[in-house]
């Protein structure tokens, strides 16, 4: 009966972290839409005339920005992406060894 027990939570555990693993695919895959609205977002821009109001909506308020500052803002937005998949990517690894390391012991 012990056997039969370990076995249960071994299988339980290998279930959370298949769950954990497509979780952090989903979170990478968002990120990477994130990263490439606002690469896309930064080439439009770019092609606007230097006299061409902007507006960027926070917490319901409008407030005017000049053409640089939204490049700048949208640059600075980009560039924190890439630390956050670099992290949920190094815990999708982790989670995979975990999850092969119960695999081998569930091998008979």
């Amino acid at each position: 009966m012990n056997l039969k027990s370990a076995f249960t939570e071994l299988q339980a555990k290998v279930i959370d972290t298949q769950q954990k693993v497509k979780l952090a695919d989903i979170q990478i895959e968002q990120l990477n839409r994130t990263k490439k609205h606002a690469h896309l977002t930064d080439t439009e821009i770019m092609t606007l005339v230097d006299e061409t109001n902007m507006y960027e909506g926070i917490t319901g308020v409008w407030y005017y920005l000049q053409i640089c500052e939204v490049v700048n803002s949208s640059a600075q937005n980009e560039s924190q992406v890439e630390p956050l998949t670099n992290a949920i990517i190094s815990y999708k690894l982790c989670f995979l060894r975990e999850m092969c390391s119960c695999r081998v012991l569930d091998e008979p």
